[in-house]
């Protein structure tokens, strides 16, 4: 009898191995986690110390030290996936891809930690709104939403997508490659709702449609649960596909390094 599974896997697709498919589950999980723990005790009586350390909104407690674990983890996968590049003599390029993707997301969880991209925007944008006058500046803060895409995304995102192209194209076909364009789908998402809730027209619109469920402060602290929420499930689905090329079979045998 034909192996049905043999039948439904394309020609040259590969599943995901098993630490990587666990590391992106594990992200799905924790964050999940976080948003019903988050929800329970925004109605539960106790300590409002209890309820910031536990707010997922929020910076510097436990959901930020989760979101810095997933993303030091996914710059270790970068870090062993360049690792077995070298070891399979790979050209120097690749070793070095890999490596400034293991320091792009070890920077990310400096910045998480440290609300790095928030000060470093707000802080640009008070010190240009001495020059308002300057029409390219009041372009500038006239941006409908926060500040920090303005000054981060043109260079730290468009660095991102190099990497992650070169991941792509690093990746086997098949459970790696669609893991890590979810991650990627995630980030993408986050963004949007950051920039929704920043914008302040976008923002009126979605507290006039939702008035008669939730209330202003609701909405937003939803709106912000759940990006960071996504983020963390992007950063460890991002995390197992780097895993997955570290953990690679080797050529010929089929078996995992």
């Amino acid at each position: 009898m034909e192996d049905r599974k043999a039948v439904r896997t394309p020609r040259g697709s590969v599943p995901a191995p098993r630490a990587a498919r666990a590391l992106a589950a594990s992200g799905a999980l924790a964050a999940l986690a976080l948003l019903v723990l988050d929800a329970a005790l925004g109605q539960a009586p106790v300590d409002e110390g209890v309820r910031k350390l536990f707010d997922i909104t929020r910076e510097r407690n436990v959901p930020t030290a989760v979101s810095v674990a997933f993303t030091l983890g996914t710059a270790l996968a970068a870090a062993l996936a360049a690792r077995r590049a070298q070891g399979e003599g790979g050209p120097a390029w690749r070793i070095a891809l890999w490596g400034m993707a293991a320091a792009f997301f070890a920077y990310m969880a400096l910045d998480d930690a440290l609300e790095l991209h928030e000060r470093a925007a707000t802080a640009l944008a008070a010190a240009l709104e001495a020059h308002r006058d300057d029409p390219l500046v009041a372009r500038v803060l006239a941006f409908p939403g926060y500040y920090w895409p303005i000054f981060f995304l043109p260079v730290f995102g468009g660095l991102g997508l190099l990497l992650l192209a070169f991941v792509l194209r690093e990746l086997p076909p098949g459970g790696p490659r669609r893991m890590l364009l979810a991650g990627l789908a995630c980030y993408v998402a986050a963004v949007v709702l950051d920039f929704a809730e920043g914008a302040d027209d976008v923002f009126e619109a979605l507290a006039g449609a939702t008035a008669h469920i939730l209330t202003r402060p609701e909405l937003q602290h939803l709106m912000r649960a759940y990006e960071e929420a996504i983020e963390i499930m992007g950063t460890a689905m991002l995390g197992g596909a780097m895993l997955a090329r570290a953990h690679a079979p080797r050529a010929g045998d089929g078996t995992p390094s």
